[in-house]
């Protein structure tokens, strides 16, 4: 069997495992690229012409300062005044 990968923008969109042909099983618009020698390789790909790699993620890792006690006691004290706005009076018994 070989495992033919779609490809999209770039990308490996979809995989696809076959022994038939796969120049007359879709529309020849549809780019599939043979895939069968790339390990592991997965849709979300990154396809440069040759070969199949995995995307790498830039994520800038956010650097956040721990609250401080006298910050939560500021923010329950916030949020105790709206949440006391937010509440009906109650009604005379």
């Amino acid at each position: 069997m070989k495992v033919y990968g779609r490809i999209q923008d770039g990308v490996v969109a979809e995989l696809l495992t076959t022994n038939l042909p796969i120049a007359t099983m879709f529309h020849p618009a549809l780019v599939w690229v043979d895939l069968t020698s790339e390990v592991g390789v997965a849709p979300g790909w990154v396809w440069n012409g040759s070969q199949a790699h995995a995307p790498v993620l830039d994520v800038p890792r956010a650097t956040i300062a721990p609250d401080t006690l006298s910050d939560l006691q500021g923010q329950i004290a916030r949020l105790q005044i709206r949440l006391a706005a937010l509440t009906p009076p109650h009604a005379p018994s």
